[in-house]
């Protein structure tokens, strides 16, 4: 058995030995151009990903149109709480998709500042903004419900048809 003393003397020999051969934390990355202040519009801060473009040959080259028979249309909300989640959403959408050229997005928002955000970041994305009155539901919503289900953008889903144009309606049936 070893007495206490040399056993704390042990301890304080260990840790001084950790502290001493412990490898120095790494530096800081230096920021992306992408990234400096004077690119940032509004108080995001945000890198701008590459285009993206179709890869397959049999992608179907389409117009700017949003009624093209290729396009694949998908809706989202955009809350600026869960921004950063959307645009990694949007991010791998366009990164997996095999025709991201194709791909028309309907963003559905109860503020109408995030569509400068959205071009900034994804500036050859085809995509539009709709804006979704919050008052519409809010009255509707049972203040019993689930604290995360009080957001009226939780429910704009259901007034879609109302919402999209209608030839991205008659595209998605």
């Amino acid at each position: 058995m070893i007495p206490s003393t040399r056993m704390s003397r042990l301890i304080a020999i260990l840790i001084s030995t950790i502290f001493i051969f412990s490898p120095s934390p790494k530096p800081a990355l230096p920021p992306t151009e992408a990234t400096t202040p004077s690119s940032r519009p509004l108080q995001f801060h945000y890198r701008k990903p590459q285009d993206f473009k179709n890869t397959e040959a049999n992608c179907a080259s389409i117009k700017p149109a949003a009624c093209a028979p290729s396009t694949v249309h998908i809706a989202m909300t955009l809350d600026t709480n869960f921004l950063r989640g959307t645009i990694a959403a949007v991010h791998s959408i366009l990164q997996h998709s095999r025709c991201p050229e194709n791909i028309f997005l309907h963003f559905i928002s109860s503020n109408a500042t995030h569509e400068p955000l959205i071009r900034y970041i994804f500036p050859s994305l085809k995509s539009r903004l709709y804006y979704f009155n919050p008052e519409i539901v809010k009255r509707k919503i049972s203040p019993s419900i689930r604290e995360g289900l009080e957001q009226p953008l939780n429910y704009a889903r259901n007034y879609l048809p109302h919402l999209l144009e209608p030839a991205s309606k008659e595209s998605s049936t």
